[in-house]
């Protein structure tokens, strides 16, 4: 029931400059390196995001081909919906001569040289999206804003845990039902997004690779290592192997941020020490001590219900964060046990008057007390580039 009909359009140039009122600057909603990101207003009155290719450099030719090759073979309510999108060759643009240009061909005519190109042609590339009204889960989670402007995701445990849920069945989708599987490389806060009915939406697929289960390899060897500090697994920080399973990772990371209110990185200790939020916050889980953790925004003291559920979160955050893929659960599992945890949530707003009691894991989402992978590895030494080269 989830998962949507496809069906895409390709739009004219003249459609992409009146719906954003030719490029106006009020439109402007993001920026990149790569271009620019427009509000703007199809013609049937669909409310959009128009992301603009902007820079010609090879690295963003090919994530803007990725996000338009995989989000046009992908359509689920918990995934950004591609709309269309427009490549067009822009009108030549004669260039200008100035007095510079004009001296220098005086004095090197005789040399024959070549000139200059009189006139250049310009691919101009544009990727249409559904206009997310309600931002991103970072934007949500971290806000300067007052209790008086909470948003009904910084003050509801329930629709927290409603959001992990809908995000985790959107990366079961890639893993487990695309064809071929996805993996989507950049799990992130700032990559989910929310509708107007505060509907969650994973998007920026331009680092996505697809997986190819028919391989006798369970992993992928990558060049370049790319995406967000914080959310990165260990195995494809250090070494760049990629796998299903360094997304689970990642989708951890974003459980602690949804549990804590803290941002993944540059999370400081008390003795002023900058690290991750999982060397933070794994430890703490592990021995039990979760109600140190909880953002208190939600509500002061939670119920034993939502504690309960927290502790599940908690719990399976906690899995996902084991230094080695194979010890981690499958998104199936986590899917299971996220939906577990809103049930608790729901049995609190019923009022049950029964006692909570932590229903069992799954198998796979157990955590044995003693097992040696049960914590992240230490990020110490992570290294500081954005972008850098494996060995």
């Amino acid at each position: 029931q989830e998962v949507l009909p496809h069906g895409t359009q390709e739009f004219t140039l003249a459609e992409i400059v009146a719906a954003t009122n030719n490029f106006a600057p009020n439109t402007v909603i993001g920026e990149g390196g790569s271009g620019k990101v427009y509000m703007g207003r199809l013609y049937d009155g669909r409310a959009v995001a128009i992301k603009s290719l902007n820079n010609s450099q090879s690295q963003y030719l090919e994530e803007f081909c990725t996000e338009l090759d995989i989000l046009s073979r992908l359509r689920h309510k918990h995934i950004i919906s591609l709309l269309g999108s427009c490549v067009t060759v822009s009108k030549p643009k004669r260039l200008l001569a100035t007095p510079q240009k004009k001296k220098k061909r005086q004095l090197t005519w005789w040399r024959k040289e070549p000139e200059e190109p009189e006139e250049l042609e310009e691919l101009q590339r544009f990727i249409v999206y559904e206009y997310m009204e309600n931002g991103t889960l970072f934007d949500q989670m971290h806000s300067d804003h007052g209790p008086s402007t909470m948003s009904p995701v910084t003050g509801s445990w329930k629709m927290r845990i409603a959001v992990l849920l809908g995000v985790s069945r959107a990366i079961e989708h890639l893993h487990c039902h695309a064809n071929p599987p996805i993996i989507h490389r950049d799990i992130k806060s700032a990559n989910i997004l929310f509708d107007a009915n505060w509907v969650p939406r994973v998007s920026d697929f331009g680092l996505s690779v697809v997986w190819d289960i028919a391989s006798e390899e369970s992993e992928l060897k990558v060049d370049r290592v790319v995406g967000t500090f914080g959310y990165f697994a260990p195995e494809y920080a250090f070494y760049g192997l990629l796998k299903p399973a360094s997304d689970v990772y990642s989708l951890g990371v974003v459980m602690l941020e949804v549990l804590t209110g803290k941002s993944a990185y540059s999370f400081f200790m008390n003795d002023g020490t900058n690290v991750p939020l999982t060397d933070f916050a794994l430890p703490i889980i592990e021995v039990g001590n979760i109600e140190e953790l909880l953002d208190r925004r939600p509500v002061p003291e939670p119920t034993p219900w939502q504690l309960q559920a927290m502790k599940r979160v908690a719990q399976i955050a906690c899995c996902c964060g084991k230094l080695d893929a194979k010890d981690r659960p499958a998104i199936s599992d986590i899917v299971a046990n996220l939906e577990m945890a809103y049930e608790l949530i729901c049995r609190d707003e019923h009022g049950s008057v029964d006692e909570p009691c932590l229903w069992p894991f799954v198998e796979q989402v157990d955590l044995p007390s003693d097992s040696p992978h049960s914590r992240s590895s230490s990020w110490a030494g992570y290294h500081s580039e954005l972008v850098y080269t494996t060995n």
